[in-house]
């Protein structure tokens, strides 16, 4: 039963996991926000590396290898999506999830894991039948070599290894738990005379009944191979972002520079004429709004709001940018607090891409229209 319970936790704690990280694919919008939880992934990466270094003999190491494979998996589906809140409660779950079934684990009964504690006891099942063999020399009746055999009532120690299930029965979930139920072997038939006489047949007969020939781990294999594939990739990507430091160092560096000192060479457009060019009437609600997003936009380029004017266009700030790229989502909640009016973000151009169509005033007409609706479906 504990067993059971164990392998449909083990269960439910993977596909939540994996439901979490499919979710972070497919949920719409965009609505995602913050930065990416490095130290917590690092730390669940190492609570993987820390589990299999457990030296208890029937350590369950595919948890380390699973926290491994849906850390791996959920930082890069995370990075890529840019879910970031999402990504944290999973790697959270995924690490309270794999800690819990490691600690459940070892209170399994019944069970004995297919392993170094498995392996052992057919080892010393094995030696103590040689060592009783070459030290009893007496000849004993034929029968069921069983715990009534009177072989082993003159050899406790012998007798315990038989009455003790070293025999390991397939369960429903040895496949991904690496779990058996532990069951007495069945007993052989002793002929008559001693037990060197039978040694070479008991031997034989162990081995015959204790190959796990229907015991396989093939989700231990589904794991170390997604891992190793998925640290390949963490490695890639790695490599790449050097790379690109690099380049950015050597290359973009100089070009952001150029374009500072260039941007700054501008004459200072005033607010009244940036209202003008927005085409936004000075004295309204709106006119305070663009000022804002001029303020908040030159901030965030470490310029004077003075220098963008409503024709700057996408272009002329790209290498003014920050090398983490424009959070579009910081910069909204930003305003959202400041206006205290409510903006969909999915509707509002995006800023960071090199393009000359997009200005920044169709960047701020559209998030005060974008209020505007806002407040008017509010108001219904």
């Amino acid at each position: 039963m504990a067993g059971n319970l164990y392998a449909v936790g083990c269960l439910l704690i993977w596909g939540i996991s994996l439901g979490c990280i499919a979710v972070m694919v497919f949920m719409p919008g965009n609505t995602y926000g913050g930065k990416f939880p490095f130290t917590l992934f690092i730390s669940a990466l190492i609570v993987a590396i820390l589990i299999p270094m457990n030296l208890a003999s029937d350590n369950p190491d595919y948890l380390g290898e699973s926290l491994a494979a849906l850390t791996l998996l959920a930082g890069g589906v995370g990075f890529w999506k840019r879910r970031y809140q999402l990504l944290k409660f999973i790697i959270l779950f995924s690490i309270f999830g794999a800690l819990s079934l490691f600690v459940c684990y070892f209170h399994v009964d019944g069970h004995a894991y297919g392993g170094a504690r498995y392996k052992a006891r057919l080892i010393a099942l094995r030696s103590t039948l040689k060592y009783v063999a070459k030290n009893d020399t007496n000849e004993y009746s034929a029968g069921k070599f069983d715990v009534g055999h009177p072989l082993l009532a003159a050899n406790p120690d012998l007798k315990q290894y038989c009455e003790y299930g070293v025999a390991l029965r397939p369960c429903w979930h040895t496949g991904f738990t690496g779990l058996g139920q532990a069951e007495p072997l069945p007993p052989p038939d002793f002929r008559a005379g001693t037990l060197a006489d039978n040694l070479e047949f008991l031997l034989q007969y162990i081995d015959d009944n204790t190959r796990l020939k229907s015991i396989t781990y093939p989700a231990r294999a589904v794991f170390r191979t997604s891992t190793a594939v998925l640290m390949v990739i963490l490695l890639v990507v790695i490599l790449v972002f050097l790379v690109l430091l690099v380049i950015m160092l050597f290359i973009g560096r100089p070009q952001m520079n150029k374009a500072r000192k260039e941007f700054l060479q501008r004459p200072p457009t005033l607010n009244d004429e940036f209202l003008r060019q927005c085409e936004i009437p000075p004295n309204s609600h709106d006119a305070e709004v663009a000022l804002m997003i001029r303020k908040d936009l030159a901030s965030y380029l470490k310029v004077p709001p003075e220098s963008i004017s409503g024709e700057c266009t996408t272009e002329d700030i790209f290498w003014l940018l920050p090398f983490s790229g424009f959070e579009m989502t910081e910069f909204i909640i930003n305003l959202e607090k400041q206006t205290r009016r409510p903006v969909h973000e999915e509707k509002i151009p995006d800023i960071s891409g090199n393009k000359k169509e997009l200005t920044v005033k169709a960047f701020a007409r559209s998030i005060c229209e974008n209020m505007e609706k806002s407040l008017a479906k509010n108001s219904l």
